[in-house]
């Protein structure tokens, strides 16, 4: 028969295990890592200088520095720098030279929306972005006298003393007299605008589509650029896989309550409960992603609607989405998560503009009550 204080020796124990146990799941019921969306500076090689807006002399970087609106960066000979906008944007600076950040603007509200301005000072400067999902975002590249403009494309822009050259490899880029505001021209695939500040008259060649890769094998520059396109690519997707994979189980399993319970274990232990509980609305939206990658798309809605996740309520969801290459694709597969998007997501302006984009795409054989 059991003593009074072997009676307490064994609920101490197991209080103690019950403590662990929830604790344990707490720490392995999925972590978060969405970091605010940023300027970094990435040294690729070689001599690479950076001057802040509020510092008068340059400063030579190693590895990654953040960057910010009015900064310049330069490089040396045989360097070449990479400036990320937002994770969804990258100029490459090829050796000797200098750009300045003149606009670097995300709304943290409305994550979709982003506006970029580079000037080019000298140099060459290859751009490559995702395709803007907001009707009001942009990425320009300022280079003397013209502004080469777009929403989504692989595009490289050189400046020399009497003349700037604009050469499109993927998408389309406006391109613009930049005192005038005049538009001088729309580059498609394989087509190179040469602007001559002499007599400000611009030229136009074209290389047929089933010559450009060769064509481009010839110069390594930018050839050699769009095989690290390809490779920002895989690591945005990864970035975002890695996101959602260690975001622990998912709801309709049967480790989700214990996660949940292991949550609000955790928020009596936390020292700043307004964070922890923005960090728990995070969770929830991005449990919500996995499961629309997954294409249960009724319990994904379920789940948003259950925890009030809207772009006010929870703007990371549609970070989420900005990275998601796929994400106009998934729209027009699933009704119901169109119509979920166009109403708690988006605003007038992007349910409008993205809709124009659904329109422009094949319709594909979906069940509306996915």
């Amino acid at each position: 028969m059991l003593t009074m204080k072997s009676t307490r020796r064994i609920i101490t124990i197991i209080l103690i295990v019950a403590v662990i146990f929830g604790f344990t799941l707490y720490f392995s019921s999925g972590s978060v890592e969405l970091k605010q969306a940023g300027i970094n500076i990435i040294v690729e090689k070689g001599d690479v200088w950076h001057k802040t807006a509020d510092n008068n002399d340059f400063e030579k970087i190693t590895g990654i520095e953040k960057a910010s609106e009015g900064d310049i960066v330069k490089t040396g000979s045989n360097s070449v720098a990479r400036i990320s906008f937002f994770d969804t944007q990258e100029a490459m600076l090829a050796e000797n030279s200098e750009v300045v950040i003149v606009q670097a603007f995300i709304d943290e509200k409305m994550p979709l929306l982003t506006q970029v301005t580079v000037k080019l000072r000298k140099g060459e400067v290859w751009s490559r972005l995702l395709d803007l999902l907001h009707p009001a975002a942009s990425f320009k590249i300022e280079s003397g006298s013209i502004i080469a403009a777009t929403r989504g494309a692989a595009f490289n822009v050189s400046l020399s003393e009497t003349s700037t050259e604009v050469f499109v490899y993927e998408n389309m880029v406006e391109v613009y007299d930049k005192d005038k505001q005049e538009l001088l021209s729309e580059l498609n695939p394989g087509d190179s605008l040469t602007y001559s500040f002499l007599d400000s008259k611009s030229e136009i060649e074209h290389v047929a589509s089933a010559d450009l890769k060769t064509s481009l094998k010839e110069n390594p520059w930018i050839y050699n650029n769009m095989q690290m396109n390809k490779e920002f690519e895989k690591y945005l997707v990864f970035r975002r896989t890695e996101i959602i994979d260690k975001i622990g189980p998912l709801p309709e399993t049967g480790m989700f309550k214990f996660k949940l319970l292991s949550e609000k274990l955790g928020q009596l232990f936390s020292s700043n409960k307004d964070e922890y509980k923005r960090n728990i609305k995070l969770k929830r939206a991005i449990e919500a992603q996995a499961l629309i990658d997954q294409s249960q798309i009724e319990s994904a809605i379920n789940h948003l609607h259950k925890y009030n996740i809207s772009r006010m309520t929870s703007p990371d969801f549609s970070r989420l989405q900005a990275l998601d290459p796929e994400f106009i694709n998934k729209l027009n597969r699933h009704p119901a998560f169109k119509l979920f998007i166009f109403t708690k997501m988006l605003n007038d302006q992007e349910v409008a503009f993205i809709s124009a984009k659904l329109d422009q795409i094949e319709p594909e054989n979906s069940d509306s009550n996915q």
